[in-house]
């Protein structure tokens, strides 16, 4: 359910339910019969990870280590799942449900989310060890996506600011190649670990945050200042629009750790895309602006790969891409 969720979030149209550019599923092992499948449509696709998610539920062991799925590491899934999904009623319930179990807390400093590896936060983690060959081979693409080398943009300066979360995102850089500007070390430590922090339990509260937003039920600003205060932060005041600013505390707090700010742009739209990312709008002044802005939506997603494509005679390619 969790490989598939992501498969779909990065080849699939994750947010439209109604769409047939979904996932192949397959739950028995393909025979010459069925070696060329179609894809199913999203919302099967999400019937199917919910149902496994279901499953691990009611089966997958106790927490022990966020190092290991878990019954607890499987609720956190729903929730996410069905935030994606764009059901913010239900994602909202499941998120009340998982705080309300207490099985996990936030930590302060915001440091050491990142400095104490057994800390309450986490809920689903993979390390980075070079010394593990199986376990650096197969977090090692993850761990490259969570350490920046080549310095933040302008822009995410300028948001940052003097945010007290500032000096745990970035680093000064190291060596002739990287050294001195800053680069985004969020995820490096003293052990050489590279963590990649699948679930931790910020992200829950973000999501109840902006489900309350998109709603209208509960108090979304309520939400950003008990999670900013579970991490010893200043709480938010002043606030004018309160999915901008749950956007901002997207990118502050779980940026640079699973790919949330991505995601977090396109709920916000391409507009928003073309304020944040300043090289994609000095792009769209050079071409067409309206039939670029009109085809961005297209590159949210991978296409299809070609290796694919000449595999399986069915599969169909993502639109925008053909």
């Amino acid at each position: 359910g969790w490989y598939m969720f992501d498969l779909l979030r990065m080849f699939g149209e994750y947010d439209k339910l109604d769409s047939k550019y979904g996932m192949i599923i397959r739950e028995t092992p393909p025979t010459s019969d069925d070696v060329y499948k179609a894809r199913s449509t999203v919302q099967q696709t999400y019937d199917f990870i919910l149902k496994d998610i279901e499953y691990a539920i009611s089966n997958a062991p106790d927490f022990t280590s966020s190092d290991f799925a878990s019954k607890m590491a499987a609720k956190a899934l729903k929730v996410k799942v069905l935030f994606y999904m764009g059901k913010y009623s239900e994602a909202l319930e499941a998120a009340n449900t998982f705080i309300g179990d207490g099985e996990r807390a936030l930590v302060a400093p915001y440091s050491a989310v990142f400095t104490d590896f057994s800390n309450q936060e986490l809920i689903y983690t993979r390390g980075f060890a070079g010394t593990d060959e199986v376990k650096y081979q197969a977090t090692r693409v993850q761990a490259y996506y969570n350490e920046g080398k080549w310095g933040p943009t302008e822009s995410f300066m300028e948001l940052v600011g003097d945010d007290p979360r500032k000096t745990v995102i970035l680093k000064n850089g190291v060596g002739d190649v990287f050294g001195p500007q800053q680069t985004i070390r969020k995820a490096s430590n003293a052990e050489g670990t590279m963590p990649t922090y699948l679930m931790r339990y910020s992200e829950i509260y973000m999501m109840k945050a902006e489900c309350e937003a998109r709603t209208g039920k509960g108090d979304p600003l309520a939400t950003l200042n008990a999670l900013r205060s579970g991490h010893g932060l200043p709480a938010i005041t002043g606030v004018t629009d309160i999915l901008q600013t749950i956007y901002q505390e997207w990118i502050l707090e779980l940026g640079f750790e699973n790919g949330h700010e991505w995601y977090a742009t396109w709920r916000m739209g391409v507009d928003q895309l073309l304020e944040t990312n300043r090289a994609v709008a000095e792009m769209a002044t050079a071409a067409d602006p309206e039939l670029y802005k009109a085809n961005l939506p297209y590159k949210r997603i991978y296409p299809i790969p070609s290796s694919e494509i000449n595999a399986n005679k069915l599969m169909e390619q993502n639109p925008g891409n053909n």
